[in-house]
């Protein structure tokens, strides 16, 4: 093979006295090196920093002038012994280039407008086969919401996407898709050209409403206003009361519990335009309980003492007091009333944590405490305007 330089070389072993040896040097531009005045000694050689997708020649397959010596994957050599006063230039290490990699990606095609978000796009198409190199032919698409140029440390890769073409499934925004391709055993990716889906908003469906809802309890889901004229068309599950409904506004409840699906459509101007949202049903006593107490005091369903909450309704911070019979690590979790989680605390118990929620507005908030040795215990909190 051709000599390689800026390989890095270390020399590892012990001279004939016992003493430990470590000396490191980088190969010249023609991929030689050498470590000059060595004692009489007995080591290994190790050879790093190699170039992208180059690999180590297999071992012994010559004579020692010419072969490599090379017999560990991590580029170590065996076990070398040299005299006083003695020279040993043979010692090499055979590099090839295991990659012959594509030299032109191909072309793409599928520039699409969408009139609202929710939409199925049609398929991205090649036009123009990956060429040049040898080998098996990978390919990655990769997706952004911003535009172009192509930045592979911004844009994100889609999973399972090793094909010519993709089809990218509904989507409710702006999204600019790159095809990278490369051949098997090399590692850099080509990209070729971009393809953008643009998503209108003649009809835009959006859905509002809570995220955890209790068995039976009535709520309101409502559409965004997609303009004069616009219709909307629900579709809550079976589960529901009522399963569908058509108005913008709808008061809505479940009858079972766990994960349901909603589904809204809004059309204007010739336009369809679909959501989605899945909300949790729940019975929990925990989260659905009447008793939830807004003062500085909270009980649990066994005797072990009472969580405090101080000042509570509050402008900022949050004093939480733990019992002081509790054992183990406490979890506390900050729940908005639409079931987002918005902080997360661990402590050991007992112990008295201070809550920041100066950056949360005004408003009702739930603080669920779970304990290592109680059940756990949901409390009301009561965020004030500063």
């Amino acid at each position: 093979e051709t000599g390689l330089g800026n390989i890095l070389v270390t020399l590892v072993g012990l001279d004939a006295a016992g003493n430990p040896m470590l000396l490191t040097t980088t190969t010249a531009a023609d991929g030689s090196y050498l470590f000059d005045g060595l004692p009489a000694a007995t080591f290994t050689l190790t050879f790093g920093d190699l170039p992208l997708d180059y690999v180590f020649s297999p071992a012994n397959v010559g004579n020692d002038a010419t072969d490599s010596d090379v017999i560990s994957a991590d580029g170590s050599t065996g076990s070398i012994s040299i005299g006083l006063n003695e020279s040993r230039l043979t010692i090499d290490a055979g590099l090839f280039n295991a990659c012959d990699n594509i030299t032109f990606p191909g072309t793409i095609a599928g520039d699409e407008y969408l009139c609202g978000p929710g939409n199925d796009p049609g398929p991205i198409v090649e036009v123009l086969p990956a060429s040049g190199g040898s080998g098996p032919i990978e390919y990655m698409w990769m997706m952004s919401t911003q535009g172009g140029p192509f930045n592979a440390n911004t844009w994100t890769p889609i999973p399972n996407s090793n094909t010519p073409n993709y089809n990218p499934g509904p989507i409710a925004v702006t999204t600019y898709y790159a095809r990278c391709v490369r051949r098997d055993g090399c590692t850099l990716f080509l990209e070729g050209n971009i393809v953008v889906k643009e998503v209108g908003s003649e009809a835009v469906a959006v859905i509002n409403g809570p995220a955890t809802i209790c068995v039976d309890d009535i709520v309101t889901f409502s559409a965004d206003d997609s303009g004069a004229g616009a219709t909307y068309n629900w579709n809550f599950g079976q589960n529901a009361s009522p399963p569908t409904a058509s108005t913008q506004s709808v008061d809505v409840s479940w009858s079972l519990y766990g994960v349901q699906t909603i589904t809204l459509s809004a059309t204007n101007n010739g336009c369809t335009s679909t959501a989605s949202m899945q909300v949790y049903v729940t019975n929990s006593p925990n989260w659905c309980d009447q008793n939830l107490q807004g003062s500085d005091r909270s009980s649990t369903k066994e005797a072990l003492g009472q969580v405090r909450l101080f000042p509570n309704p509050t402008a900022d911070l949050l004093n939480v007091q733990l019992p002081p019979d509790l054992e183990g690590p406490v979890r506390l979790e900050l729940f908005s009333t639409t079931g987002q989680r918005l902080q997360t605390f661990f402590l050991e118990g007992p112990a008295t944590e201070t809550l920041d929620l100066s950056t949360l507005q005004p408003g009702l908030y739930l603080l669920n405490c779970t304990f290592a040795n109680a059940e756990p215990q949901m409390l009301r909190v009561m965020k004030q305007g500063e």
